[in-house]
């Protein structure tokens, strides 16, 4: 488990991928090397960003993230380089840039991909000879600073639309880190939903005992188009509908989640429908009955197969042969 300020839970990494990143993690936070961390919006990329100054020598000195799609074109200069008294219009006292705030610490550049493309020759210089100069004057400061970047996009292919510049492309970096989206990672989606349930009890001054077996099926077969992120606010929005004392029913599911479901419902039923073979439809008929007894039973086998009034190694043996998927 490792402390995660951005979502304010911990990240739990179960799957083999996640456990390379945070292996990775873990040697690039000894050396000083410029990081670029690719991934999908939601897959934490701040979070990784923020393990890596917390584990390395930096850790006592400012972390600074600036998300570069937020900042007006006009001011992307002013942010990164500060700026003197009137050196424009509004400019009633002297402001620090991002690269002097950042100044023995580290600075994260998030979406770094959104950066216009005007201003990236002088943020090169910077990077290159750690030094620039504030807009209104032309002394020189030097600045002492980790660079990590992050972008959701492809900045191979915004190289070749002449959307960003590969020399400043080849001085971001040093060592790349790409984190796979949750649907390339279903063991981490239980782990991560649970602590989220235990977070959210906690800060909502709530006491949900779980997840209903339908709903964590639903969670592990869902593509979760928002990541981490998008599994935070299903589980927040749950216990917010959840009374106290009552197991999350999949009733009380986003819309997202229940429109995706009802679409997989549909496409299965037409194709067993289609089939009126007496086998095929025994079939459907003991996995749909299973399937009920085992969530009215909360997973209990046992008490699932006294419900079925089969015996529970009987239960098990259609289980398996149906391949039956809670």
């Amino acid at each position: 488990l490792e402390q995660d300020t951005v979502y304010g839970t911990r990240f739990i990494a179960e799957s083999p991928a996640m456990r390379e990143v945070i292996s990775l993690v873990k040697v690039v936070s000894s050396t000083p090397v410029n990081v670029l961390i690719q991934g999908e919006n939601g897959t934490g990329k701040e979070l990784i960003a923020r393990m890596i100054h917390e584990q390395g020598e930096r850790k006592a000195q400012p972390f600074i993230p600036v998300n570069c799609a937020c900042i007006p074109e006009n001011l992307v200069e002013s942010e990164f380089f500060g700026h003197e008294k009137g050196a424009f219009t509004g400019a009633d006292q002297e402001r620090k840039g991002l690269f002097e705030v950042a100044e023995a610490g580290t600075l994260f550049l998030d979406e770094i991909g959104e950066m216009p493309l005007m201003i990236q020759p002088k943020i090169l210089r910077a990077i290159q000879e750690n030094e620039g100069s504030r807009l209104g004057s032309n002394k020189l400061r030097n600045y002492n600073f980790r660079l990590i970047s992050a972008s959701n996009r492809d900045l191979n292919l915004e190289i070749k639309n002449q959307r960003f510049r590969e020399d400043l492309f080849f001085r971001l970096f040093s060592v790349e880190i790409v984190l796979p989206p949750l649907r390339e990672r279903k063991e981490d989606i239980l782990p991560l939903a649970q602590y989220f349930l235990k977070q959210t009890n906690k800060r909502f001054d709530k006491q949900i005992p779980g997840f209903s077996v339908e709903v964590m099926s639903m969670f592990e077969k869902y593509s979760w188009p928002g990541n981490v992120r998008q599994l935070l606010k299903e589980v927040e929005r749950l216990v917010a509908l959840t009374e106290d004392g009552q197991v999350i029913m999949s009733t009380r599911c986003s819309r997202d989640l229940l429109s995706f479901f009802q679409v997989r419902k549909n496409k299965r039923r037409e194709t067993d429908y289609n089939d009126l073979a007496i086998p095929a439809q025994t079939k459907r008929l003991e996995i749909d009955l299973i399937k009920r007894a085992v969530e009215r039973t909360k997973g209990n086998k046992s008490k699932a197969a006294g419900l079925l009034n089969i015996t529970r190694q009987g239960l098990l043996k259609k289980i398996k042969r149906y391949q039956i998927d809670f």
